[in-house]
């Protein structure tokens, strides 16, 4: 599977082909075209969340894994691909412009691209990137291309039965939870609160990017992640109940009640 990596500046190009060198899937080349994702010689083109509205995608992000979209005949009369790969989002306390995040995003869409190719109706072979929406520009174009080729080969590396996980942010309990005051209320991908269970609390996250919306009277399977999983897991077992509390400037309020349903192993 190739990479190529459209910048505006021909010399960034040209540092970031030095830096590519000698990797045989790892091209730069100087963006040309006016509209984003017009991208001849690629199947397939990663663009942002914001983006993938375009064909109605995603249905719900997933946060630091990216989904492979197709895009509509009209599009392809203008130079789309026949692929866009999207659905990527970071973490609450993830800042959007970090350019450090840049690997994750090329990271998930080659995962993402190889789980679709697993698939073997079509295959994706080569993969486009804007340096606009992979923040490559804020990174000196040496810098780009080393961490480029690192996640590169790490998500090559991925073996195949471990594609659909990979990524994927890894919980300490599974949880039946009643959220209180929601009415199929839609929510983020993460929501960051407090667990209290007998008499503590502590922080955590509940993961609710394969839940999509809120509901009264229990949602079952809440992926729970704590921020200190070694003080907060070894305490809690199947059956135990548990409040969710979140900070409300000067207090607390308590927004829903839960039972542990699962709590995994430590990875």
């Amino acid at each position: 599977m190739r990479l190529i990596i459209e910048h505006r500046d021909p010399e960034a190009v040209r540092a970031l082909q030095h830096g590519f060198q000698p990797h045989p899937n790892l091209e730069a080349r100087v963006q040309k075209r006016l509209e984003p994702g017009v991208a001849p010689g690629v199947d397939a083109f990663y663009v942002p969340l914001a983006a993938a509205e375009r064909w109605g995608a995603p249905g719900r992000p997933r946060i630091h894994q990216a989904q492979v979209f197709r895009t509509r005949p009209e599009d392809h009369a203008k130079g789309w691909p026949l692929f866009v790969i999207a659905g990527f989002t970071l973490r609450q306390d993830e800042k959007p412009l970090d350019p450090r995040l840049m690997p994750l995003v090329v990271k998930a869409a080659v995962v993402a691209a190889r789980r679709f190719n697993a698939q073997g109706n079509e295959a994706i072979e080569s993969i486009g990137f804007e340096s606009g929406f992979t923040l490559i520009e804020r990174l000196r174009p040496l810098e780009a291309a080393e961490l480029i080729r690192a996640a590169y080969d790490e998500a090559m590396a991925v073996p195949d039965d471990e594609l659909d996980g990979y990524g994927r942010v890894k919980p300490h309990i599974i949880a039946a939870v009643d959220f209180i005051g929601a009415t199929g209320q839609k929510v983020s991908t993460e929501l960051r609160c407090l667990l209290e269970f007998q008499g503590k609390r502590y922080e955590c996250a509940l993961i609710l990017d394969e839940i999509g919306r809120l509901d009264i009277g229990g949602n079952e399977g809440v992926p729970i992640e704590f921020l200190s999983p070694e003080s907060a897991r070894p305490r809690l077992e199947v059956g135990s109940k548990f409040r969710l509390l979140e900070r409300r400037r000067f207090w607390l309020t308590r927004i829903g009640d839960g039972v542990v349903q699962q709590v995994l192993a430590a990875s």
